[in-house]
């Protein structure tokens, strides 16, 4: 199993998103994303939930993953995720393969349909139905990977999507591939998923993923691929400040949000002064391979470091 991290971009100086992703670069976490929003997301929210306005810096999540990967040597570094009604899928693409080429091979292109339609009012993008967002990401991953393949001029025709002699340069390789990880949780998006992606990254409590895991297996098999081609990324809310006014608060807000009870939270997400490893094997026995630790952004770099001298040793041979 591999322990990898999100940082939120909102609230936040640059400064302590650096000091975090230098201990992780230190202490053997894999991964490490930004998120790519517009405005700053009401803490604990479910998607279009009325909640109160949060104002505090704003970071754009690309800029910033640019900046934290030339202060790190070792960590895959991407977005979790970026909305398909951000950007154009060619812009996208010279984004990402420009931030593999200068990491060093260490960039992941994570995308998603797009869920905020807050953002999108305030900065003038459109915010289609949910059914074209899909079509729109299915057009969207399936344009980048004929532009990650092609050895010269590549053109796209589709609904949503199109382009004419685009040059990608520099590109993914074999050497240095340049894995394209998809985030949600709707019945078509796996499907799509499927089709595309080389990571998922769901929501799901650790009780769920066996049950879509074989449904991604299904998916997979009917899209010509194997189980083993698709690695199952869980993104599990963290609260690793050791203030215990903060972590009761993380708590209510997570039973308020998304449901259950404190002991079902205590159960599925990962807490200071809790059984983290115990959390981390529920995900592990249910087929997850990677969880992500959605961080606080103002957590303490030494609580990060602390955490992970306990945790990743533990979960090494998993």
């Amino acid at each position: 199993m591999e322990l990898a991290i999100q940082t939120p971009v909102q609230l936040v100086e640059f400064g302590r998103l650096r000091a975090i992703w230098e201990v992780a670069d230190e202490v053997g976490i894999g991964s490490a994303f930004t998120f790519d929003h517009l405005t700053a997301l009401a803490p604990g929210a479910r998607p279009n939930a009325p909640g109160p306005e949060v104002r505090g810096p704003q970071l754009d999540g690309w800029m910033t993953a640019q900046a934290l990967a030339a202060t790190t040597s070792r960590l895959r570094v991407g977005t979790l995720v970026t909305s398909v009604t951000h950007r154009r899928p060619g812009i996208l693409a010279k984004m990402v393969t420009t931030l593999h080429a200068i990491s060093g091979g260490r960039a992941i292109l994570g995308v998603g349909a797009g869920w905020h339609r807050r953002e999108h009012d305030a900065f003038g993008l459109p915010f289609p139905p949910t059914g074209d967002r899909m079509t729109l990401l299915d057009e969207f991953l399936d344009a980048i990977r004929a532009l990650f393949a092609a050895d010269g001029p590549c053109s796209y025709d589709g609904r949503f999507v199109q382009f004419r002699d685009a040059v990608l340069d520099p590109r993914p390789t074999d050497a240095q591939p340049l894995p394209i990880l998809v985030g949600g949780s709707g019945d078509r998006l796996r499907s799509i998923v499927a089709r595309h992606a080389d990571i998922y990254n769901g929501f799901w409590a650790p009780e769920q993923w066996a049950a879509i895991n074989a449904d991604l297996d299904a998916r997979l098999r009917d899209a010509a691929r194997q189980p083993g081609d698709l690695l199952r990324s869980a993104f599990v809310p963290s609260e690793l400040r050791v203030d215990r006014r903060l972590q009761d608060e993380f708590v209510n807000g997570q039973a308020e949000s998304r449901g259950g009870s404190h002991a079902d939270v205590r159960n599925r997400c990962i807490i200071a002064g809790g059984d983290p490893v115990a959390v981390l094997r529920r995900f592990h026995d249910a087929g997850v391979e990677q969880v992500v630790l959605s961080l606080d952004p103002m957590t303490d770099p030494d609580e990060l470091g602390s955490f992970a001298a306990d945790v990743v040793g533990a979960i090494a041979d998993w």
